[in-house]
Order: C-alpha cells, then structure tokens, then sequence
C-alpha cells in the first residue's frame, strides 16, 4: 500500500514562536499570483507577499538563526474613510512610525532589510493550536536598526535566498499599490513600546560603539 503524507503548501516555517509581540526584519515584499479559489482572486489576479525573518527575543538575533515567516496582503493600498484601511496601508505606515501623507509616494525597498516588531498567533482558522505562526499585525523596532551591521545583512540576504530560491539575495520590486479602498478588515492591534536593546553575550565582551559578532 503508498504510504501518504500530506505537507502544507507554504514557505513559512514550522515555528516555535509564542504568541506575542517579536523582533523582525522585513525583507522582502514579493508580488505573486493570487491561487485559484481564493476569495481575493475575485478582485485582484496579484497579491503582495510580505516576508520576515523573526526571532522569539532581541537577544537572539546574533546567537539563533531566525524563522522565516511571511502574510499576504491584497495589492489595495488605501486609508480609512468609508472602509477600514488596506492591511498593505496599514503595513507601511507601521513600519514607518508616521502618518502616510495624500498624494504620498513611498518605496520601501531602499529601507530593506527594514527593523520592526510582528505580533504573532498560533491558532488556525478554527481557533486549534497550530504548527505555524500568524502574523496579526506589526510595528517599529527603532532598536533593530543598530544591530544591521554589514555581517548581519550578508546573512540576512543569504537567508532570503535560501528560503525563496533567489540567485543573489536580492529583494523584488512590487507594482505600483492600487489606491483603491479595500474591503472591511479586522482592526489590527496597536504597536508596543519599543523593546529594549538587544546585549551581547556576557561571555563575549564588546567594546563600546562596537556592534556584537554573529554566531549563527
């Protein structure tokens, strides 16, 4: 008799992430083809795919490989008025810690690999536990951004490419956002204070001004 083994149809990882609030990195926002049967393809034949590499604590970004984790968002990119703002709106203005202006052109790409924070769950669908993780919502890490030293983003690059099949590392440019407005969405939960800096391991003292070594 085969044996049969069924494997879900994703390229997040499995994941030991609690559900809480995590240090991440964006580092890619790739455009791919919305499947068939989705309720989206209604509306839309593309959709964003927001990836991150993300880390259960700040201590661990230069001792523990991350987790590759992504979410998918619609290519609207709207503000509140009649409906709820577009979880791509949403995305950018949290990541950027400030108001999106009208009229506003703005390119994240220049900004990747992009510190922030992204809140996660562990439930599916039906509200069981799951193997995978959910990323609710997300918000700025201003503190990441002293640990991107030029190491860290060699390995980020390497880990991007590893986990996507690119060549080179390198991120792909989206369309142009539809400013359109979206659907109503589920409120996404308001940002945390920033967390703390990560330390270094005590067992390897860092001068002052010197970022620490990585070890994964």
């Amino acid at each position: 008799m085969p044996e049969f083994k069924y494997e879900p149809r994703t390229i997040n990882d499995r994941s030991q992430l609690t559900p809480n609030w995590h240090p991440a990195y964006l580092l890619e926002i790739g455009v791919e083809e919305v499947p068939d049967g989705w309720e989206m393809k209604k509306k839309n034949s593309h959709m964003y795919r927001w990836k991150f590499c993300v880390w259960e604590s700040p201590h661990a970004v230069t001792t523990i490989a991350p987790e590759f984790q992504s979410v998918v968002s619609s290519p609207q990119f709207s503000p509140p008025g009649k409906y709820q703002a577009s979880k791509a709106f949403l995305f950018t203005q949290k990541l950027l810690g400030r108001k999106i202006e009208p009229g506003e052109h703005i390119n994240l790409d220049p900004l990747l690999p992009m510190p922030c924070l992204v809140l996660i769950n562990r439930t599916d669908k039906n509200g069981a536990p799951s193997e995978y993780a959910n990323i609710m919502d997300v918000g700025p890490w201003p503190d990441g951004t002293a640990l991107l030293t030029p190491d860290l983003r060699q390995k980020l690059a390497q880990f991007l490419a590893m986990k996507t099949g690119l060549s080179n590392g390198q991120v792909s440019t989206p369309p142009p956002a539809q400013s359109t407005y979206a659907q109503p969405a589920p409120a996404m939960a308001a940002a945390p204070a920033p967390m703390p800096t990560p330390q270094p391991p005590p067992q390897q003292p860092v001068l002052p001004g010197t970022p620490p070594p990585l070890n994964w």
